[in-house]
């Protein structure tokens, strides 16, 4: 596929889903972030992840009111 054939058939989701991401899925992307190259080799991010509502509540209270 050239160029002009991928910019033409290129498209912008507008609708999400919010369906949960099974475990095992989860697990590849956390591994690709871990992995990615950064600046400097410094990896410099956290990765946090909940798994149920009230440990994103519990996450927003800490960030919101330390």
């Amino acid at each position: 596929m050239n160029f002009n054939a991928l910019s033409a058939a290129r498209y912008s989701v507008r609708k999400f889903e919010d369906p949960p991401v099974e475990k095992e899925k989860l697990d590849l992307i956390l591994e690709a972030a871990r992995n990615a190259p950064t600046a400097e080799n410094r990896h410099p991010l956290d990765k946090i992840v909940y798994y149920d509502d009230f440990s994103q509540y519990y996450l927003l209270m800490i960030c919101v009111y330390p």
